[in-house]
């Protein structure tokens, strides 16, 4: 992966700077061009104004002397041929090597232009001179008195100059380009470590968890932040994935260890049978079904903790204060028949956050417990208090109570309490209390309370949208 982020950035950058360097190095060729043209012509005129008294046979100016002096000057500085004709062609100064005052130039098309009898004007053209095996620039201007064409001066300029020029600026583009590409491939390089190093961590911790190492997590504390996400995802998943198979085993060695004992009393029960006087058979049917529904109660147990231990964290905003009501006004009934009378919070307008459906389920084993212990002509008080960021909901019965060390085994799974009435109860219910309260976020405790009995409350996070009235 690095090595395709990092040609990415290297095919993004070259693509740049193609399209801005391409269309540089032509404007730069063009402009060179037409600069070296422009000051070719404006020298050219400037031996015009000189060659005027030339060509004209003036006595008193510029001589011809002079003029060659001046031409030979200017080649020398600018590397350029000076060539002043006249009207018929014939060359009167120039600062080639050749003295053949004879020399003629009607043929050469530049001289042709300013020569042109219908009308002289200044001519530019690149071409190949094969006298001097090269191509130049000529740039040939008219040398005109009035309305009378006297002649004409042509500058020459090897185009090799221009093209060197040229090439170099061609020559400095690229450079720019391998310095460019090289900063960006190191920087690539290091940027795309960047990225696909916190990758390979998440691979290598997936890797691992897959082979069954499930303490397996990779680190949220290096990458970009789309790579800490993802690591965190990783290691939540992880987590909950070993929360999964680790309530998968101890139910299975929960289930295999509490149902061997009720399976082994029905068999045996389901054997004798077959040897029961009739007499005997009504009491046999009930010892069973007490057996079954005890079996079906431990059951209904082990699934409810294996599914509050796989619960995902997944919370719902729960109305405290109409959920405790509707739960009172469904064991109300149940706690008339025993003489219990139960008693109601006052409103406190809170909402809690809790996952979905376990409030209830926490309040209604609160309750069941209560109500098991709570004497006749007793109270079941339940309440709520509340602080900045968490409500606890009490339920505080007066029954005989427990001592330290037996509150403290309560939220163990398959603990029952010595003084319990022997067949009633599971041991599960206040362990699903506990592992629903924590997947809320929150906590559950068993407290001695003032009259004697206990003090069992469920604490839960305020949402954020909650109001107290």
């Amino acid at each position: 992966m690095s090595r395709r982020l990092l040609v990415s950035y290297l095919t993004i950058t070259a693509f740049v700077l193609l399209i801005l360097e391409i269309p540089l190095g032509i404007t730069y060729q063009r402009s060179e061009r037409a600069q070296l043209v422009a000051g070719l012509e404006s020298d050219a005129r400037t031996f015009a104004g000189l060659s005027q008294d030339v060509l004209t046979g003036a006595e008193s100016g510029v001589t011809l002397a002079v003029l060659q002096a001046r031409a030979l000057q200017y080649s020398i500085e600018s590397k350029s041929r000076v060539l002043v004709f006249d009207a018929n062609g014939n060359r009167v100064a120039d600062t080639s090597d050749e003295q053949d005052t004879n020399y003629r130039t009607p043929d050469r098309p530049e001289v042709l232009a300013v020569l042109d009898t219908s009308g002289p004007q200044r001519a530019s053209i690149e071409r190949y001179s094969s006298d001097l095996d090269q191509t130049l620039i000529f740039v040939a201007v008219p040398v005109v008195s009035g309305d009378r064409l006297l002649g004409g001066v042509r500058l020459s300029y090897p185009a090799k100059n221009l093209q060197d020029r040229v090439r170099n600026n061609w020559l400095a583009l690229g450079l720019l380009s391998a310095v460019v590409l090289g900063a960006v491939a190191v920087v690539g390089s290091l940027l795309a470590r960047s990225i696909t190093q916190p990758l390979r961590s998440v691979e290598r911790a997936a890797a691992t968890l897959a082979a069954g190492n499930l303490q397996a997590r990779a680190p949220e504390d290096v990458g970009p932040p789309e790579s800490r996400r993802l690591a965190k995802e990783f290691n939540d998943m992880a987590m909950r994935l070993g929360a999964l198979i680790g309530a998968q085993r101890s139910f299975v060695a929960d289930a295999s260890h509490e149902l061997r004992t009720p399976l082994t009393a029905l068999r045996l029960r389901i054997e004798n049978l077959e040897f029961a006087q009739p007499e005997d058979l009504p009491n046999e049917v009930d010892v069973l079904s007490h057996e079954v529904s005890r079996l079906a109660r431990l059951v209904e147990g082990l699934l409810a903790l294996a599914r509050a231990e796989g619960q995902r964290p997944e919370r719902e905003v729960v109305d405290l204060d109409s959920e405790v009501e509707q739960r009172i006004e469904a064991w109300d009934a149940f706690a008339a028949e025993h003489e219990v009378t139960m008693s109601r919070p006052a409103l406190t307008g809170v909402q809690v956050l809790a996952v979905r459906g376990s409030f209830s389920q926490m309040l209604d084993n609160f309750l069941a417990n209560a109500l098991e212990v709570s004497p006749p002509n007793s109270t079941i008080e339940v309440w709520i208090r509340t602080n900045h960021h968490t409500a606890t909901v009490h339920v505080i019965d007066q029954g005989p109570g427990m001592g330290d060390h037996e509150r403290a085994r309560a939220f163990d799974r398959f603990w029952r309490a010595p003084s319990s009435a022997p067949g009633r109860g599971s041991g599960l219910g206040l362990a699903i209390v506990r592992q629903l309260a924590e997947a809320s976020g929150g906590s559950a405790q068993l407290a001695a309370s003032t009259g004697g009995g206990i003090d069992a409350s469920v604490t839960l996070p305020m949402s954020d949208n909650h109001h107290t009235k």
